[in-house]
């Protein structure tokens, strides 16, 4: 059983990548992954790239990233995402992104706030043949209590509430209750929303030595039972991975990679000395339509003598973190967070903080190393096209709001794969058809005639 828009992502990012939640969706099953604070390239790409790398795995399509700090000036550039940025504009840190990957979306407008410190942002997919809204949203801590007239217009049909509201109750896994936890499970009653969250810890302060569920999920009743969550291992951060497993009840139809033809390894004379042996045995046909189709079937024997085919490569990334110097340290990381999680000793914690200090520092030397090796290879031999190629790679221009990558039908939900494919089809049968004004209505029916001649000609044209 397959999932049809494949699984997505929702991640957090806090300062430095300090601390990590996430969420994913799986190619049956959906993961909604969190990643806190601070997307930071320079310092953290090491943390960014294992959560890329644990969403490639995962087959995951969406990735909702808070507490970004970007600036608006910085670019953010990802092969094979759809980015959408909501930079917090008015002071530092905030900023909320989603990044979108082979699954149809819209971005859902959302009115202003009245409350300006609760950042919000959704999007809206079609999962088992319905519309399904995801709303990624972060409050920063403080006395101030949730807006409940925001929130309300989250409590929606079909929806997803991911994020971290600094709010603490038992209800999602908190040892103790603060007002705002308080307020928000009462809101929870009102809509009738559940809590995905099974209890357990989601954010372990290495600090503080305590640790807490911060990182909630709410789904609409009608979507919850199709839902499964579960604490993943953490990507060296505070926060550890939420994987949300979301079933699909219908089947998909397998797709075939489809064959394209290689036409720079064309044999272009082979081609035309088939082509003409093909066609010079052609005597008479009965009718035009029986001439059409031997010549079509003649291009296309000569095609396949002549021209290569094959299957196109699939994208894999190269992730530093999965080289052989790093991995070791990765999966020591991972049982040393493990360790802290159920014994918070003192040793581990300090244990820990060196051994993410290791990866860091050896991450930044395999990068640096990495591109000397690439420029050593560089001189006045190196052909225009690899250089421009790599010219583009290092190129940070991507669009950094993509509202939407589908159609919609006239009522505004959004189209399937194949209901786009035939809206287009429709659009250019509509664009491609002549229209004849008034002076022209010879000619159109000179042009009906002739054809009208043609198919009634026995042998052809």
């Amino acid at each position: 059983m397959k999932l049809h828009l494949a699984p997505f992502v929702m991640t957090r990012l806090l300062k430095s990548f300090e601390h990590t939640a996430s969420s994913v969706v799986q190619d049956k099953k959906e993961l909604v992954w969190r990643v806190s604070r601070g997307l930071r390239p320079k310092t953290t790409r090491v943390k960014l790239d294992q959560l890329l790398d644990l969403a490639n795995r995962h087959q995951a399509h969406i990735i909702a990233i808070q507490e970004t700090k970007l600036k608006p000036t910085y670019n953010l550039k990802l092969r094979e995402y759809c980015i959408l940025r909501k930079d917090r504009l008015n002071k530092g840190g905030g900023g909320l992104i989603f990044l979108i990957r082979n699954s149809n979306f819209e971005c859902v407008e959302l009115p202003p706030f009245s409350d300006t410190e609760l950042e919000v942002q959704a999007i809206k997919i079609k999962w088992n043949n319905k519309c399904l809204n995801i709303y990624n949203a972060y409050q920063p801590p403080g006395n101030r209590g949730v807006s409940s007239d925001t929130l309300i217009l989250m409590f929606t049909d079909s929806s997803f509430i991911l994020g971290d509201f600094n709010a603490k109750h038992p209800l999602w896994g908190s040892s103790v209750a603060n007002d705002r936890g308080n307020e928000l499970s009462n809101l929870l009653d009102d809509h009738a929303f559940c809590v995905l969250n099974d209890g357990t810890p989601t954010y372990c302060s290495h600090s503080y030595d305590s640790r807490d569920a911060l990182d909630v999920s709410f789904a609409n009743p009608d979507i919850f039972p199709s839902c499964s969550w579960t604490v993943l291992d953490s990507v060296g951060s505070d926060y550890s991975p939420v994987l949300i497993e979301l079933s699909h009840t219908h089947k998909t139809p397998n797709s075939k990679n489809a064959l394209f033809w290689n036409f720079k390894k064309a044999n272009w004379g082979l081609y035309k000395s088939s082509l003409d042996n093909s066609l010079s045995g052609v005597v008479s046909f009965c009718d035009l339509d029986s001439k059409w189709r031997f010549f079509n079937y003649s291009v296309l024997r000569a095609a396949c003598v002549a021209i290569p085919r094959g299957n196109r490569k699939k994208y894999k990334p190269n992730f530093i973190h999965n080289s052989e110097a790093l991995l070791p340290l990765l999966h020591q990381r991972n049982a040393l967070q493990r360790d802290f999680m159920s014994s918070p000793f003192p040793d581990t914690k300090s244990a820990l903080k060196l051994i993410n200090a290791k990866i860091k520092q050896l991450y930044s030397v395999i990068r640096r190393d990495r591109w000397n090796s690439l420029c050593e290879g560089l001189d006045s031999r190196t052909p225009n096209t690899k250089l421009w190629n790599l010219v583009k790679n290092i190129d940070r221009m991507q669009p950094q709001v993509e509202k939407t990558n589908t159609f919609r039908h006239p009522g505004g939900s959004l189209c399937s794969d194949n209901e786009a494919a035939n809206m287009l089809g429709r659009h250019y049968q509509k664009e491609s058809r002549l229209s004849f004004n008034s002076e022209d209505k010879g000619i159109a029916k000179s042009a009906r005639d002739f054809i009208h001649k043609s198919h009634c000609n026995p042998n052809g044209c």
